[in-house]
């Protein structure tokens, strides 16, 4: 069973001390983070989150963070600019992760043109692309792009409708036991201001469970190769 974990919303307001306070039990068991950090909301200049990011694996979290399913298909002007930008301070950038993951049809050809890899909702996919069956019985790759798809927040009071702590931690694994079930990667999304202790409490319970599981810790760079 692999899985990936991602955190969403990175930008240079994000606290080096919260995301290691939040994944240190995932840096002890040598766990690399996928980040999805916002383009225009970070320069070299943020050297000690930077420092941090490059020993993990970092996603391009749209050009700017906003909710409008066709905002690359709208501003591609915009967006070799941000993907310059992005490669210029963390190397290769091989996964766009859309904010909102609201994704377009035009969008998802971009990306695919790009080569890029791309996670976003179930939601978006199955309204904008391919029936969801599609998914489920043959690998999404397109031109050399591969889609993860998610479905729901597992961690989180404000994204993830289980709210507490230990529901989020029961759900999660049932929605482990499911991928696994469908031999699909779980595609883990995580955003860092959402946690308090309790939440990290439960997260850390159940990155401790997946370990007991063989779960085999990937990031979507890894998967493709």
């Amino acid at each position: 069973m692999k899985v990936i974990v991602r955190d969403d919303d990175i930008d240079r307001r994000t606290h080096v001390n919260t995301l290691k306070y939040i994944y240190s039990k995932c840096i002890k068991k040598k766990i690399q983070i996928c980040f999805a950090v916002v383009p225009d909301k970070i320069s070299k200049k943020d050297k000690s989150l930077i420092n941090f990011l490059k020993k993990h694996e970092v996603c391009m979290h749209g050009i700017k963070h906003k909710r409008d399913e066709k905002f690359l298909e709208k501003h591609m002007n915009e967006f070799i600019p941000a993907l310059k930008k992005m490669t210029d301070i963390f190397g290769n950038m091989k996964t766009y992760i859309p904010p909102y993951a609201q994704l377009s049809k035009g969008g998802i050809y971009i990306l695919k043109e790009g080569r890029m890899n791309m996670s976003f909702s179930f939601y978006s996919y199955y309204k904008v692309y391919l029936p969801l069956r599609e998914y489920y019985f043959k690998n999404p790759i397109y031109n050399k792009s591969w889609i993860f798809l998610t479905d729901e927040h597992l961690f989180g009071y404000k994204l993830s409708k289980y709210k507490t702590p230990n529901e989020c931690l029961k759900h999660a694994k049932k929605r482990y036991k499911l991928m696994k079930l469908l031999g699909k990667p779980l595609v883990i999304i995580n955003h860092n201001w959402d946690f308090d202790e309790d939440m990290i409490d439960s997260w850390n319970l159940f990155v401790d469970w997946m370990i007991k599981q063989n779960t085999e810790f990937t990031t979507f760079s890894k998967f493709t190769t």
